[in-house]
């Protein structure tokens, strides 16, 4: 599931061995790969970085997008 943020989000994210809490601006498009240990938790991925977000505050912060198609390559069509 994808959601874009239309408020700042509050983020847990690993650095330097330690989680840092960072602010994921408006607007940031972020893909949910999986529920965190801690069952409160989403981990979710953000231009090219992982982090765990409160499943409450991607809800009240975030809005669902619809996932993106695959492409369609056109087929030439061979006339008999």
């Amino acid at each position: 599931m994808r959601y874009q943020t239309h408020l700042p989000t509050i983020a847990l994210a690993s650095r330097d061995s330690h989680q840092a809490a960072v602010t994921i601006p408006a607007g940031t498009m972020m893909n949910v790969v999986g529920q965190a240990e801690d069952s409160r938790f989403l981990v979710v991925e953000a231009d090219g970085e992982l982090f765990q977000v409160f499943e409450t505050d991607l809800m009240d912060h975030g809005t669902p997008q619809a996932e993106p198609r695959p492409r369609r390559t056109a087929k030439s069509s061979a006339s008999a």
